[in-house]
């Protein structure tokens, strides 16, 4: 797959949501002037050139069974739709030999502790290293997987009564999701709440 695609379509939904953003600021103050309109229009020409890149990419995978397969598989995951399973099937071909560690790493989901000058510990962060995009993905994936996935339901609510800030537990599910994804893809397979209840860590044996 292009990575120029995937950029240019990272471009393209980032302009749409500025343009989005902008208009939404015009019509709370009920405006009604030129530049209202002429923003609606690029919002929607933005819209159509997302489609049409998506549908470029959708074809490119389409074409290719290894690629199709492994994308099928990616998706079959909750929580993981159209475009995020593009992204890391993208990533996953791309780094083909990376482990489940480094493709977290890739990601820049891997946790940091930080501490001060009198080594104080403070709150884990993440690295933030690897691709934005995936995190963006991701985050969004997590928040559908929470909601409508038990295993992660309970893997989040269990890390939250222990006492982890709502966004960390959010990171950890993010975590979560591409270790499962990335099995899924390597070995061929679709998603199984039954299976991941264990394999995966997502609730108590």
């Amino acid at each position: 797959m292009s990575e120029c695609v995937g950029w240019s379509n990272k471009f393209t939904n980032k302009q749409r949501v500025q343009c989005s953003n902008h208009l939404e600021s015009l019509k709370a103050k009920n405006s009604t002037s030129y530049a209202s309109k002429d923003l609606e229009r690029r919002v929607k020409n933005l819209k159509d050139k997302e489609k049409k890149i998506l549908k470029q990419i959708k074809d490119i995978v389409d074409s290719n069974p290894k690629l199709k397969k492994g994308f099928v598989n990616i998706t079959s995951m909750t929580g993981v739709g159209e475009i995020g399973g593009i992204v890391l099937l993208h990533l996953f071909t791309k780094y083909p030999n990376a482990n489940q560690r480094e493709i977290t790493s890739l990601t820049g989901l891997d946790p940091i502790d930080k501490t001060s000058g009198t080594s104080i510990k403070t709150r884990s962060k993440i690295s933030k290293a690897g691709s934005v995009i995936v995190r963006n993905t991701l985050f969004l994936g997590a928040l559908s997987a929470i909601r409508h996935d038990e295993n992660f339901q309970i893997y989040f609510n269990r890390l939250k009564s222990n006492g982890k800030h709502t966004t960390l537990a959010q990171v950890a599910v993010m975590r979560k999701m591409i270790i499962i994804a990335h099995s899924l893809y390597k070995n061929n397979k679709k998603y199984d709440k039954e299976v991941y209840k264990k394999a995966a860590g997502l609730i108590d044996e």
